[in-house]
């Protein structure tokens, strides 16, 4: 289960992608430079490791 501790703006960008807060997420695969690729749904993204620092998850 997601939940976003991050700025207006970056909130409102990952909930554009489908991440809102109690949404579960899998981490797909690890990128260089400490970012991840992550299933929402059906869809994947990447995220930087300074959207994933916004990004408070617990195991559910």
């Amino acid at each position: 289960m997601a939940a976003l501790d991050t700025t207006p703006t970056a909130a409102r960008r990952l909930q554009e992608l489908g991440l809102r807060p109690g949404q579960r997420v899998s981490i797909m695969q690890s990128t260089a430079g400490g970012g991840r690729v992550v299933k929402v749904a059906t869809s994947r993204y990447a995220l930087s490791a300074d959207a994933l620092r916004g990004i408070k998850v617990s195991v559910a």
